[in-house]
């Protein structure tokens, strides 16, 4: 079996196939780990502001915030990690059906050539 990832951004993501079935219900299947989530769409606006509300139920064992497997899409988060240093930020982004994704932010500056220098200490330049 494939490692089924889109790196095409830059940043290594599961491909989601999205099947649309009976009703406002959508599968969506993380083709790398094979986990399914059910997307039930409740609210949907086609005007400015766009808004869409529906109800997600992931089956594992992680109690969610509307019983055991259920949450919204508006339930994304991103948080930094506990290993955060002077030189990188680490991130963990939970996505609308529960996979996380960690990254890290490096910093950097342009140099009077205007190349980027990557910071390595806490030194200011």
């Amino acid at each position: 079996m494939g490692t089924f990832y889109d790196i095409s951004k830059g940043v290594k993501q599961p491909i989601i196939k999205s099947i649309p079935l009976e009703g406002k219900t959508t599968a969506h299947i993380n083709l790398h780990s094979g986990i399914i989530a059910m997307e039930v769409d409740n609210f949907t606006t086609s005007t400015l502001p766009f808004i869409k509300l529906s109800h997600i139920f992931r089956y594992d064992s992680a109690k969610r915030y509307y019983g055991n497997g259920w949450h919204t899409n508006l339930h994304r988060q991103l948080k930094i990690s506990n290993e955060d240093t002077l030189t990188t930020t680490k991130y963990v982004y939970t996505d609308e059906f529960g996979d996380d994704y960690a990254f890290d932010e490096k910093y950097y500056f342009l140099d009077d050539s205007m190349v980027r220098q990557w910071k390595t200490t806490n030194r200011e330049y």
